[in-house]
């Protein structure tokens, strides 16, 4: 779900005024910015017209009248007048043009939360550099920080030792108008720019950059692109000006031109992944080899501060990057954020990071990682405490250094417990080792799918349809895509009802083998702050799972209980405490593979009891009769099983509860209280009783609730559908 941005709406009233002042004559809304600009600095706008070769639109005493209006209402605003300059001075573009661009601006509060942890150290001498700098957001909250302590300092920088570097003359052309808001006369800012670059910074070599600054930069500060190096037929006919929407027919199209446009990027890929080694496989993000082209810009003891995804902590193709910062760096401080706060344009539900580090040249194997979680509150940015991960403790429980969301120290110490007691089951070697498949694509295979059920057809099985502990969650009523109505089905009511079919034939062979089985099976679709972020169920023979709905085996062993076990494990809430810790939106093999399984031995009495308690589960669910008090005492069973593997303390438990807090939803209260915690209260109480805990308070609160109608483990559809 796309959002308008928070600066967005602050700035809408100035918006419709340059609307109405310019209309989308672009020319015109920089040039009157630049008369704003003028009028905060103090320099004479006329003279930088001429040095600057700008053909003025109308004269300068209109634009300088018209600037007026536009500062008042800048003023009225919370964001600081140099910044809410570079907001106003973006090129506009739609979506499509960002996503092909990699341009999502940055936020002034990021910019002066970055500003903030940067500029420490910087003297007149510092060398500083933006190698994506854009409308110069970033260079402009960092100066702002500067000028609050020194003036002239800040003065001197901007003359002498800030470069900004970015690919677009327009964009830099923004960044003068923000920058010259600093400077009080035409030869600062002719000055100044003499300083600047209008390249790809990507495939700037490292003698010119020497040539800038020889021993490396004291600071470099950037929001990287963050898009894919990817060409799109949807985004080439865009850029010829053809406005069709996805999966609609093009007519009268020639791939000639998509073809040579597409072996172009081919061509700038491989140049970029063969300068840029840490960077390799697949598509390349282009903050990657920001990344790498960051730490290599830095002098020793120096300092990089960007703005990158989340997808350095925590992807499978940032491993090298990773290494880079982590193992050759020091004061590695990282904060974590979303997009609740309305940054940038995108799912509110999108992580990114502020990444502080000093490089070195030799690794630092004592080195402390500092994580902290960022807000904001009106301008302010506010962050957690910082939990100190040692380098040397993450290794040994991330070999390829993914870092863990923990916001504790305490979550921290639970993370460890798990990872040491816990069971690898990505090794070939064990019985536990996953055959993981998508079955059918979705969308690639729609061409092929059936809406009407025949007895030769196969169902196909969608995400929404898997639930904790759970196939055929959900029965397809009406409709299609995004509209499509769905009936949530009653614990004992389970059963296929699917939207569409498909023939056997239309399946490759492999495939189709594996419908001839039971298997495990999981949604993909997930997040930290979803009810329950992994949920696995087995999926039954006769029908083929969509791809939102991976399948697992376990080919190694002839076990056919494993995937019971499997089931139980993962549905566990200490299991998906874990997942939730390195998952963003989507539960995919990579991550899933590297949280390790509770150790219990296919020959022991848990394991027995385990796979027994699954079965049940699954049996009640085809009764409509079953109790569901009976269901939770199951599913309590499992949890404690799980528990105790990994060995944990009963102070953990608490911990990794809260980590839950839509647990419940829809269920009564306890009289007093306004959200129940029936789940929580019942497996507290039986994980108490397991470990002779006194548990009388949590017997009592079981009692109340269970005398409103609380029943324990139902999610909040089922439970609203009951009330």
């Amino acid at each position: 779900m796309k959002v308008k941005t928070l600066e967005y709406k602050k700035l809408e009233k100035i918006e419709v005024l340059l609307a109405e002042l310019c209309g989308s004559n672009h020319e015109y809304r920089l040039q009157l910015l630049e008369a704003v600009s003028s009028l905060i600095g103090g320099f004479n706008l006329e003279e930088y017209l001429i040095k600057f070769n700008v053909e003025v639109l109308i004269c300068c005493k209109q634009l300088v009248d018209e600037a007026k209006q536009v500062l008042n209402l800048i003023k009225l605003t919370d964001i600081p007048v140099n910044l809410a300059l570079s907001c106003l001075s973006h090129e506009p573009l739609d979506e499509v043009d960002k996503r092909s661009a990699g341009s999502y601006y940055t936020d002034s509060r990021l910019a002066t939360y970055l500003a903030k942890i940067s500029h420490l150290d910087i003297s007149k001498d510092s060398k500083i550099i933006d190698p994506a700098s854009g409308n110069g957001m970033l260079l402009a909250a960092l100066v702002s920080k500067i000028f609050e302590d020194n003036p002239d300092t800040g003065v001197y920088l901007l003359e002498n030792n800030i470069v900004a570097c970015d690919i677009s003359a327009i964009a830099q052309r923004a960044c003068r108008v923000v920058l010259s808001s600093f400077l009080t006369n035409v030869p600062s800012i002719e000055k100044m720019v003499s300083n600047w670059l209008c390249v790809d910074s990507l495939l700037v070599s490292e003698k010119d950059w020497k040539r800038l600054s020889p021993e490396g930069f004291d600071l470099v500060l950037a929001n990287p692109p963050w898009e894919k190096l990817k060409l799109t037929k949807y985004e080439y006919l865009k850029e010829k000006g053809q406005n069709n929407h996805y999966g609609s027919e093009v007519t009268g199209f020639c791939d000639v031109g998509l073809s040579n446009a597409k072996k172009e990027l081919a061509e700038y890929s491989k140049k970029i992944a063969t300068k840029y080694p840490d960077t390799k496989g697949g598509e390349i993000d282009l903050y990657m080899p920001f990344l790498e082209l960051f730490h290599k810009l830095a002098k020793l003891n120096g300092r990089v501060s960007c703005l990158v995804p989340a997808g350095l902590i925590r992807s499978q193709g940032t491993e090298l990057l990773r290494r880079r910062y982590f193992e050759f760096s020091e004061s590695v401080k990282i904060t974590i954020f979303d997009n609740k706060p309305k940054f940038f344009s995108i799912d509110t539900r999108f992580k990114f990071l502020a990444v502080t580090v000093k490089p070195k040249c030799k690794p630092n194997p004592d080195n402390l990682i500092s994580v902290s979680y960022g807000s904001a509150d009106g301008r302010m940015i506010n962050y957690t405490s910082n939990v100190l991960i040692k380098l040397e403790e993450l290794k040994q429980c991330r070999a390829d250094l993914t870092l863990p969301e923990v916001s504790t120290t305490e979550e921290w110490e639970i993370f460890k417990k798990i990872n040491t007691n816990g069971l690898d089951w990505s090794s070939p070697e064990s019985s536990w080792y996953p055959n993981i498949q998508r079955e059918v694509d979705m969308t690639n295979k729609r061409k092929d799918f059936i809406k009407e059920s025949a007895s030769t057809l196969l169902p196909i099985i969608e995400g929404r349809m898997v639930s904790n502990l759970r196939f055929g969650a959900k029965s397809y009523i009406s409709g299609s895509g995004r509209s499509a109505i769905w009936r949530t089905n009653k614990h004992g009511s389970a059963n296929i009802s699917p939207q569409f079919y498909i023939a056997p034939k239309s399946l490759a062979k492999s495939t189709l083998e594996r419908t001839q089985v039971e298997r495990a099976g999981f949604c993909d679709i997930a997040g930290q702050t979803n009810e329950r972020g992994m949920m696995s169920a087995i999926v039954p023979s006769s029908v083929v799972a969509g791809n939102k709905v991976p399948t697992v085996l376990f080919d190694n062993s002839k076990n056919p209980d494993l995937i019971y076990a499997w089931v139980g494990m993962t549905n566990s809430f200490v299991f998906d405490w874990a997942i939730r810790r390195i998952i963003s939106t989507t539960v995919n093999l990579f991550l899933l593979k590297s949280i390790k399984l509770p150790a219990i031995e296919e020959s022991s009495n848990d394991f027995i009891t385990l796979v027994k308690s699954v079965k049940s589960i699954i049996n009640s669910d085809l009764n409509e009769k079953c109790s569901m008090w009976e269901v939770a005492e199951l599913r309590a069973t499992i949890d404690i099983i799980v528990f105790i593997k990994y060995g944990l303390a009963f102070t953990d438990l608490d911990t990794i509860l809260d980590d839950f807090p839509l647990l419940d939803r829809g269920q009564p209260c306890i009289a007093g209280e306004t959200t129940s915690t029936i789940t929580k209260d019942f497996l507290t109480l039986r994980v108490s009783q397991y470990l002779n805990q006194p548990y009388e308070k949590y017997e009592k609160r079981v009692i109340l609730a269970k005398e409103n109608g609380a029943v324990p483990y139902i999610n909040g559809e089922l439970a609203k559908m009951t009330s």
